[in-house]
């Protein structure tokens, strides 16, 4: 196999083991009975604790979990204290504001760098296909120059075949 085919082998085991732990990640904020761990994200997956630790996304999707749940406990403290207190309701609304405001600058950013390493791996592809058309072109040259070569050959090939041919007879 070459360097290409492990390459594109390395890719789509990444990209599966991605699909996985973002489902393991969407189990674990919709069930609160689930700890928000690295233990408990490879127990739900059965994707390996250095594989996760090496990624750093997953430990910032658990941390954001267990700030939400934290955030939410104390909302329920706070609601039970004071049901009527429209300063808490406006705390609390502002805490999940601020809350949704990180978690989409987080998607943003996210989006911006897949955006810049796809733009880069594009530019890669049209310096490649630029410099196969030129290497394409010149060999197409070489093979027309060579043809032309062949046909000259195969004229001086006939004549002397011709020419043989007169004297054999």
């Amino acid at each position: 196999m070459t360097g290409k085919a492990f390459d594109q082998r390395n890719k789509e085991d990444f990209e599966k083991i991605t699909k996985i732990l973002l489902a393991g990640i969407v189990s674990i904020r919709s069930d609160s009975s689930l700890r928000a761990t690295v233990a408990e994200l490879a127990r739900l997956t059965g994707v390996h604790r250095n594989t996760i630790s090496q990624r750093k996304w997953p430990q910032e999707q658990l941390d954001d979990i267990k700030e939400l749940r934290r955030r939410a406990a104390v909302a329920r403290q706070l609601q039970v204290a004071t049901r009527e207190d429209p300063v808490s309701i406006l705390a609390d609304k502002l805490e999940k504001s601020r809350l949704e405001v990180i978690y989409w600058f987080r998607q943003a950013k996210d989006a911006e760098d897949r955006y810049f390493s796809k733009e880069r791996e594009s530019k890669k592809f049209m310096e490649s296909k630029d410099f196969y058309l030129e290497r394409c072109t010149a060999q197409e040259a070489t093979i027309a120059e060579l043809h032309k070569e062949i046909q000259k050959l195969q004229r001086v090939v006939d004549v002397l075949q011709s020419e043989a041919a007169k004297k054999t007879k």
